[in-house]
């Protein structure tokens, strides 16, 4: 995969595995998005590397197209990245004291982690293989899909 001048969004990526990712990819040429809600860090990360921070909520599809527009602008779109946190939901399905667990806070888990993951899935896919897009495996023989025979884009 050629990472040197393709453009990569990492959301989630001011912090932890997010902005260790960052670095590796910004230090193998891309140039990268951090897509986050962490305006601080995000900001930090813009300042000293030089990559573009957009305030991103991945559980929001605009927050999410904006983040994938800027990548896109920036050069051929060819990473996503998901590391994004976000509240947790846990314990026993039935307490101690005999009350259920919280489903508000159990639809909130898969809100952050399932459905906003999908969300990010689905619209770098969609970016990566827009028609006309420099990355779109239909108009390149260089990606890792072809190369190894794949057929996702159909």
């Amino acid at each position: 995969m050629q990472i040197s001048g393709s453009s990569a969004v990492v959301v989630g990526g001011a912090g932890g595995l997010g902005e260790a990712t960052v670095r590796r990819l910004h230090a193998a040429g891309a140039k990268v998005v951090v897509a986050d809600l962490a305006d601080e860090k995000g900001k930090a990360l813009e300042a000293e590397l030089g990559v573009r921070y957009v305030r991103t909520d991945a559980t929001d599809e605009n927050d999410v197209k904006a983040a994938m527009a800027e990548a896109e602008a920036a050069g051929p779109l060819r990473i996503s990245v998901d590391a994004h946190g976000g509240p947790a939901s846990g314990g026993r399905l039935v307490g101690k004291d005999g009350e259920p667990l919280d489903l508000a806070g159990f639809r909130k888990t898969i809100d952050f982690y399932l459905t906003a993951v999908f969300n990010v899935m689905r619209l770098a896919a969609a970016a990566i293989a827009r028609p006309g897009s420099s990355s779109s495996p239909r108009r390149s023989s260089r990606t890792s899909g072809r190369a190894a025979g794949a057929r996702w884009w159909r």
